[in-house]
């Protein structure tokens, strides 16, 4: 492995007009995250509020918002899962016909 003096680097950007970035400021991590948390939800055919929230597939940006989704009938009792300990989880089948209800 080849050792580079710092500041010939730093020269050779400079030169070529390019500045190093982060992942997180391309926004490549957010998106991969995005993917994982739906690819759980379509595999276990269901997501809890938080979750749906972190997939971004509804308008609504946070738990509350969805709460209030539900209280209002935007999102049926038909497509909610509640767990014995009484979590509540939309089913991965109804985001598509809740979006187009909302």
């Amino acid at each position: 492995m080849e050792v580079v003096n710092a500041k010939d680097f730093m020269a050779l950007l400079k030169e070529n007009d390019m500045v190093i970035v982060s992942r997180k400021d391309l926004g490549i991590d957010q998106q991969i995250e995005i993917n994982l948390v739906r690819e759980r939800i379509k595999k276990q055919g269901y997501g809890n509020l938080q979750d749906m929230i972190n997939a971004k597939w509804f308008r609504v940006k946070t738990t509350h918002g969805l709460n209030h989704w539900i209280k209002a009938g935007k999102i049926r009792p038909e497509e909610l899962y509640i767990n014995k300990k009484g979590k509540v989880h939309i089913l991965f089948e109804a985001v598509e016909f809740i979006n187009r209800r909302a």
